[in-house]
């Protein structure tokens, strides 16, 4: 059992818990790790990266995960730079809008079953929680529209917080027709806004393309991170909003509202 842990994880011979995202520890990367530590210690010649630095991240790596999301066809067009807002992790990025955008005692809707830290997370900050029930392709939508009318008038804002990809507990991943209507409900409300957490993103086993919830609206934020395709102590994530959607000058994006 590891000194500092987020979890408590039972070992092997006791049980296998599917209910938590935890890879091996015995194939996580170490030696890999070594190598590019100490190759990338030779070329740091510049003291900025010890300096506080963009709100939105150290310029250097977002040039680099934008090539490298571009290059794994991440989204429906090439990402650019001022679509991401590096994080520290998925956690920290949801923090992050929490703060940004909701209030103690706002309502967040969230789907039942849903991944047990972020409730946590939505308690301590006093927010009431309200779950829609999941069909086996993700979220019952007309129950999820029925809470977002109720809502829409009493609340500035009403956030959806959702495992649109490979749902942890359940597997599900949320069809693309799903998607489109999901997007259809936001047309109409225009202050539902949904937290994408799609840290498992990168993890399939075939070829299907699946893209990010926030390509079929500009009020969909995803979150993504490097916990799960390298390792959860890396704590490096980002926010990515798809600016294609803007259309007018005075309209601003989740992230130069972060910034």
């Amino acid at each position: 059992m590891p000194k500092f842990s987020q979890y408590k994880i039972p070992s092997s011979n006791e049980c296998i818990d599917f209910s938590m995202g935890i890879p091996n520890t015995k194939n996580l990367p170490l030696e890999f790790f070594k190598k590019t530590l100490k190759e990338c210690s030779l070329e740091l010649d510049d003291n900025n990266i010890l300096q506080y630095n963009n709100i939105s991240g150290f310029p250097k790596f977002k040039k680099s995960l934008t090539e490298w999301l571009n290059k794994k066809n991440y989204a429906n067009h090439q990402v650019d730079e001022k679509e991401l807002f590096i994080v520290n992790g998925v956690t920290g990025g949801l923090q992050l809008i929490m703060n940004q955008y909701l209030s103690t005692e706002d309502v967040i809707l969230v789907e039942e079953p849903s991944y047990f830290l972020a409730i946590n997370i939505f308690k301590e900050y006093g927010l009431t929680i309200d779950s829609i029930k999941m069909d086996e392709d993700g979220m019952n939508l007309e129950a999820l529209e029925s809470k977002v009318r109720k809502y829409s008038e009493k609340q500035k804002s009403i956030f959806l917080y959702s495992i649109p990809t490979y749902h942890n507990p359940t597997g599900s991943t949320l069809s693309d027709e799903k998607r489109k209507q999901l997007a259809a409900i936001a047309t109409v409300y225009t202050n539902f806004y949904i937290i994408a957490d799609e840290v498992y993103h990168f993890i399939n086993w075939n070829e299907e393309k699946i893209q990010p919830l926030a390509d079929y609206h500009c009020n969909f934020i995803s979150l993504c991170s490097f916990s799960k395709i390298l390792a959860p102590s890396l704590r490096i994530g980002w926010i990515y909003v798809n600016n294609s959607f803007l259309e007018r000058d005075d309209e601003t994006t989740v992230i130069e509202d972060l910034e």
